[in-house]
């Protein structure tokens, strides 16, 4: 695998890991505890829309925007 097929690490601003870190821990439990209920049968496939309606709810597309615009910052520092 070359080096630039790999996603590199991003490098957070002190007020972008703020954020992160509040949305990625709540988003992460949640993930972790649906992903097991999936599996197990607990939780319905049938509920997928709602899983992802959560996910919106909970800020994963703030987190997506936040690791764009760090990468795309990454990338003009090349």
């Amino acid at each position: 695998m070359k080096d630039e097929d790999i996603i590199p690490g991003l490098n957070y601003t002190l007020d972008e890991n703020d954020k992160v870190s509040a949305i990625m821990t709540d988003v992460q439990t949640y993930v972790d505890e649906m992903t097991a209920a999936f599996i197990t049968g607990k939780q319905d496939f049938g509920k997928w829309d709602d899983y992802k309606k959560t996910l919106d709810k909970m800020g994963l597309q703030s987190y997506l925007e936040i690791a764009q615009g760090t990468y795309e910052r990454m990338q003009k520092q090349k």
